[in-house]
């Protein structure tokens, strides 16, 4: 069901997309550049359309329906009438991404979605980040029984695959752990993620990856253009990431930002310190594995994620550089986020260990048959 008033569709002129996670990173990327188009009535899914969040995206015209793409019906309802689609997966750690995926591919088959783009990405036989390679097989697979049983006179949808890059805002926060300390004067930062200091890692700002996939949807024949195809009928893969720098250049790029306009004693000094995985190891949660697996993947060079962002800024000119995203938003994000090592903040982060805790135990009798 629609919360609010829905936008009725002109004939012959208006189309409606479909983005999931509207109130998130991606899908507010997708949903600001796909609100640009006039001829397009732009719809999501939320599990609060109660949130600050939910009603800002209603205000702009938004359809909102409320749901969580684990459930079938709900997905289906967002679906009908859509002529594109964003999608887009989340993992919780919880083993049900995968059906997060099926449900969109069949609700995707079941209302005739002519071109859908899925934020995705390639195999590279780590556990817990080869989900959604493994949602592309499903679909591939799904699309293909759907082919078979309805016969030469269904037309297939155009489905795009997009493999991103690491999120520019993880080097700072991410799911509400903070990455970036600073002094009580605020003059020295230190930054601390577990990735080598001098490792070079392909790069992306979060909703960026939204943007790309909006343009793929409002132009599809000019943005798959020189676009190889995969083995697969009207499927397309496209790797896309603003840049390739190390931790240590992150850090040296917000320096030199920061300093711009600043008098040689006013300036910060900052510095970046490796994460021990150790942290990661310790953590009483199913999805700490997963967590510590994909790190030292990266430690070994992340074989197999090679991207060449220079040409994939020229074909997408809304992906960013790590300077302009610094200039655009990382620099505030930052100065957000910085937080100082006072008593209070290690009440806090005891408070928030206590909680991850509980958090272990309730996954594992409820999600894992702990305890059974």
């Amino acid at each position: 069901m629609v919360i609010g008033a829905a936008v009725p569709l002109e004939p012959g002129r208006t189309r409606r997309i479909f983005v999931c996670g509207g109130t998130g990173s991606q899908g507010g990327g997708a949903i600001s550049l796909l609100l640009r188009h006039k001829n397009t009535v732009v719809r999501t899914l939320t599990r609060n359309a109660k949130s600050n969040a939910a009603l800002q995206l209603m205000s702009r015209g938004v359809e909102v329906i409320e749901g969580d793409l684990k459930d079938e019906k709900p997905v289906c309802e967002a679906l009908s009438g859509c002529e594109g689609c964003f999608a887009s997966t989340y993992s919780d750690h919880d083993g049900t991404e995968g059906q997060c995926g099926r449900n969109l591919c069949a609700a995707i088959i079941k209302n005739q979605v002519s071109l859908v783009v899925f934020s995705g990405g390639e195999r590279i036989n780590v556990e817990g980040m080869d989900n959604k390679a493994e949602i592309e097989d499903l679909w591939k697979r799904m699309i293909a029984e759907a082919r078979k049983e309805k016969g030469k006179g269904w037309v297939q949808p155009r489905i795009v695959f997009l493999h991103s890059a690491f999120f520019m805002e993880n080097v700072v926060a991410k799911r509400g752990t903070k990455r970036v300390k600073v002094d009580h004067d605020r003059r020295h930062y230190e930054f601390s993620v577990p990735l080598k200091q001098h490792m070079r890692v392909p790069m992306i700002g979060g909703d960026d990856i939204g943007k790309v996939a909006a343009a793929i949807l409002a132009d599809p024949e000019r943005s798959l253009h020189d676009t190889d195809k995969i083995p697969f009928p009207s499927m397309w893969e496209i790797k896309i990431a603003g840049d390739a720098v190390t931790p240590q250049q992150f850090v040296d790029t917000f320096l030199r930002l920061k300093n711009r306009n600043r008098s040689e004693q006013d300036k910060v000094t900052g510095e970046y310190r490796e994460f021990s995985l150790q942290f990661f190891r310790s953590l009483p949660i199913p999805g700490a594995r997963l967590i510590v697996g994909m790190y030292e993947w990266y430690h070994r060079g992340c074989p197999g994620h090679e991207r060449d962002p220079e040409r994939c800024r020229q074909r997408f000119p809304m992906l960013r550089s790590l300077e302009q995203w610094m200039i655009d938003e990382g620099l505030a994000l930052i100065e957000a986020n910085a937080y100082e090592d006072t008593v209070w903040h290690r009440l806090e982060q005891a408070a928030q260990s206590l909680l991850i805790q509980l958090y272990g135990l309730w996954m594992s009798v409820n999600c894992f048959g702990g305890g059974k």
